[in-house]
């Protein structure tokens, strides 16, 4: 199993010579959490949180040859299935981590903000990992979907608020949790953007490159869904680092986003809604070594119904959005073979969707 995370922040330092303006936000993230981005470009994950990401990681890497022979690909793919986590989304990657540092400093709990649920569950399960409480806000205007979610975080313990602040749902609900950790004297805890999160997820594409050196595989490309970025950044970073380090060719990277035009009340996917990109991923874009895709609701949803046709797996919302991409992609190759194999990261199960 992986025992170590890349430091994204110094990695950019490394390109930009150290001139990188890496102030984090007043929100009172656990110290020692960020204290750990100070450290080197590798670093070792603490043994307690290795003690639980043991239960599901390392996550599968395998082929998908229904869904390949569905789309009449010539180019083999692979998915890696952040589904297998014990709640069936890559966002316990970094839970387990918050809630590690947070019990360090002496923190009572945690207070955070959910859109699309998989995070609010993901840290009341981490908290409870390490004795802590949790708080977790949800605005009204996505309580009702969101009903069978805060069913579960209750009955893991963990304590519901919900916002009714007029507004942009995420905005208002976090800066209600934001005004809620302050106020008990607790830990803020969020699951994208940010450098830590990025470090943390950092652990997906660290056992990728070791999944496919084992078995001989070459990565041509690597697709995920993107919204701030945290899922596609935990796959992409590492192949970039390795592939640089090692003066290989680097394999085409892509994040499936969704249309900013096709926008509604009724986007499923709610954690692509923010199209609040991280620093990290924003230099990579503009650097050209990531290349967004946008994708259409109905683009992400034929992608979804035809992989859980083939595979068996209904996807998060989001990961449709990569799914699509893929799709894109591989038509756009149909007439040249891809010279190595594409992966495809699932950043969840939609099942309680």
């Amino acid at each position: 199993m992986i025992n170590h995370w890349l430091n994204p922040r110094k990695l950019v330092e490394q390109e930009t010579n150290g001139r990188g303006n890496w102030q984090h936000s007043d929100a009172p993230f656990p110290r020692s959490m960020l204290k750990a981005l100070e450290e080197d470009l590798y670093i070792p994950i603490p043994s307690e949180i290795l003690s639980v990401y043991q239960k599901w990681r390392p996550t599968s890497f395998r082929r998908v040859e229904g869904w390949e022979r569905f789309l009449g690909s010539e180019t083999p793919i692979y998915i890696k299935d952040e589904g297998d986590s014990l709640l069936g989304s890559y966002k316990l990657n970094t839970a387990i981590a918050h809630a590690f540092y947070a019990k360090c400093d002496e923190m009572e709990g945690l207070v955070g903000e959910t859109l699309a649920g998989h995070w609010g569950l993901s840290m009341v399960f981490a908290c409870k990992q390490f004795g802590l409480k949790a708080l977790i806000v949800v605005h009204h205007s996505i309580a009702q979907e969101k009903k069978r979610f805060i069913e579960l975080i209750a009955q893991l313990g963990g304590e519901v608020l919900i916002c009714h602040e007029a507004g942009d749902a995420l905005e208002t609900s976090r800066a209600m949790a934001l005004s809620l950790a302050r106020e008990r004297g607790w830990g803020y805890a969020v699951g994208c953007s940010f450098d830590h999160v990025l470090m943390h997820q950092s652990v997906i594409g660290n056992e990728l490159i070791q999944q496919a050196e084992e078995r001989n595989l070459k990565i041509s490309g690597v697709i995920s869904c993107c919204g701030s970025g945290s899922n596609l950044g935990g796959i992409a970073l590492p192949i970039l680092q390795h592939y640089q380090k090692n003066n290989l060719t680097l394999p085409v990277i892509y994040g499936g986003v969704s249309d900013p035009r096709a926008l509604s009340s009724d986007m499923k996917a709610k954690g692509l809604t923010g199209h609040n990109l991280s620093r990290i991923m924003e230099a990579n874009i503009r650097q050209n070594k990531i290349i967004l895709q946008q994708i259409s609701i109905a683009e992400a949803a034929q992608a979804a119904r035809s992989f859980f046709a083939e595979e068996g797996i209904l996807v998060a919302p989001e990961s449709s959005y990569g799914l699509a991409a893929a799709e894109r992609i591989l038509k756009e190759h149909a007439k040249k073979e891809m010279t190595g194999i594409l992966v495809i990261c699932i950043s969840g199960r939609g099942y309680w969707d």
